[in-house]
């Protein structure tokens, strides 16, 4: 029994290994291919067994920073079930990796872990409330427009400067519909410099704009006026210089005097006063072609004083300058008083009233009180005085000249006529006859440029002065490109319209100004 049973045994062990055999032999003859479909379709089957598995995992589990399990899962809440598990794989260790056989536990609405996805609706109205365009506090934004700026930031000899920050501030805007000039408010832009000086501000309104350089350690800040469209506004840069002067203020007797003020007329810089030893320190910054400085000295019941400086801006820093004060009786000064009245007596206030000798290089202003009254103090006696009011814009501009100072003072009257006006109108066009819409100029009197009106064409060109004052006047321009435009005259009490041709080209100019050694000349005329 047993013999037979290992018999048969041996048997089906034969056949087995004949079975295998011929299979191996398959092989060789090309059912390699069966083998690799009968794998591919077993791990699909796979895939799919696991995909179902995992359709019970959490819909958002996030684990805490200090966990190293390792998966974050985070589909949206809402969002239909695919059957593809959304998750990332963080952890690098696979033999810590959770199967997807495993159940992972739901974490309690009050644990940490958790994070709280919004529904989809809630998100959008978050995201509304966040955006500026909806929000009820939306800040203005700055105007744009198609007009631009440019130009080259060179020093003085003509090289382009890199690095140099340029700020644009706007001056006057205009309102395209009818020119007339709108608030600038802190509209402002900012750019650098390139590699060849190269500057641009692109997308600006029609107006008119201040720009300015950041001052640097070498460079001091330049500042120009512009008009929007102009592709020339160079800014050329200079060097500086540091000057100190320092001294002592002593009066007459040689005692120290405080409370004295000491300033630069034209550099910019803070006024000091001497203390009570008479000591003083004043800083300025210099242009490098500066060789002289001018310092303004003044204190109440002194006399003013205007001392003048040279030095090398290459050798000297530092200069030393005692100051000699007298007072107004030790140095023969006069008083100088007046009123200042209208045609039919009427009082003139708030009136300046300028006094100045080219021969004694001294100049002095006042102010008219509510009675038309002024006075000024510590006048040098002279022969050669000029009293010039720039009168308000109903009275005609004053001027009386060779008036003779005495030790002993003098009074003025002044009497101020009324000013004739008329109106005058005309439209702004270019050298085709095309009108130059939203242009800004000003208008002035030709015999003493004190007459300062803003005239701005609308959006065909066209303006309109009335109470124009009469006589000869020109308009000209406050910016680059600088036009100027004369020969007008206006008839007291008629009106007058013209054309105002503009040079407004479509072409620029460009070259270079050197001298005879063929060095680059700055800032020529």
């Amino acid at each position: 029994m047993n013999s037979d049973h290992r018999r048969s045994r041996s048997r089906s062990l034969e056949r087995a290994a004949s079975s295998f055999g011929n299979w191996l032999r398959s092989l060789k003859k090309g059912s390699i291919a069966t083998a690799i479909l009968f794998v591919l379709v077993f791990t699909i089957a796979l895939w799919f067994e696991i995909n179902d598995r995992s359709g019970s995992l959490p819909a958002a589990v996030k684990f805490k920073p200090g966990d190293e399990s390792g998966l974050f899962l985070a589909p949206e809440q809402n969002a239909p079930d695919h059957g593809v598990p959304a998750f990332v794989h963080t952890r690098q260790d696979e033999a810590a990796e959770p199967s997807f056989e495993q159940t992972l536990p739901t974490p309690a609405p009050s644990d940490q872990s958790v994070e709280q996805f919004p529904d989809a609706a809630d998100m959008k109205s978050e995201i509304a409330q966040a955006s500026p365009e909806s929000s009820a506090t939306k800040q203005p934004l700055e105007p744009v427009g198609d007009l631009a700026i440019s130009g080259r930031v060179l020093d003085r000899s003509g090289s382009p400067v890199e690095g140099i920050t340029v700020i644009a501030r706007a001056y006057h805007l205009f309102d395209p519909d009818s020119g007339r000039s709108v608030p600038a408010r802190d509209y402002q832009r900012e750019t650098t410099s390139g590699y060849n000086g190269a500057y641009a501000f692109e997308r600006l309104v029609d107006g008119e704009y201040r720009l300015s350089t950041v001052a640097t350690e070498i460079h001091p800040p330049v500042q120009i006026l512009v008009r929007a469209g102009v592709d020339f506004a160079d800014l050329i840069l200079t060097g500086q210089l540091e000057l100190r002067v320092y001294g002592v203020v002593t009066t007459a007797d040689g005692e120290p005097l405080a409370g004295v003020s000491i300033s630069p007329v034209v550099h910019e810089a803070p006024v000091v006063l001497s203390g009570k030893d008479g000591r003083y320190d004043l800083r300025v910054e210099l242009r490098d072609i500066v060789t002289s400085l001018t310092l303004r000295v003044s204190k109440a019941g002194f006399e003013n004083q205007q001392l003048g400086l040279k030095f090398s801006p290459t050798d000297a820093k530092e200069l030393e300058l005692d100051i000699v004060m007298q007072t107004g009786e030790q140095a023969g000064l006069a008083d100088v008083r007046g009123v200042v009245r209208g045609p039919d007596g009427e009082a003139v206030s708030n009136q300046r009233v300028s006094l100045s000798s080219a021969n004694e290089r001294k100049s002095y202003q006042a102010v008219t009180d509510l009675q038309g009254r002024f006075e000024m103090g510590g006048v040098l006696p002279g022969d050669d005085y000029m009293l010039s009011i720039n009168a308000q814009s109903v009275y005609q501009d004053y001027f009386q000249r060779n008036i003779k100072i005495l030790p002993s003072g003098v009074t003025l009257n002044i009497e101020l006529e009324t000013q004739d006006t008329g109106t005058l109108s005309g439209r702004m066009v270019n050298l085709f006859g095309i009108p130059v819409a939203n242009f800004s100029m000003v208008l002035k009197t030709k015999e003493t440029s004190f007459y300062n009106q803003r005239v701005v064409g609308d959006g065909s060109g066209s303006f309109e002065v009335e109470n124009a004052p009469a006589g000869e006047l020109l308009l000209r321009t406050e910016s680059t490109p600088y036009y100027t435009v004369a020969g007008i005259r206006l008839p007291a009490g008629g009106s007058l319209n013209i054309p105002v041709v503009l040079d407004w080209g479509y072409d620029e100019i460009r070259g270079k100004v050197v001298d005879q050694g063929g060095y680059p000349v700055a800032v020529p005329n």
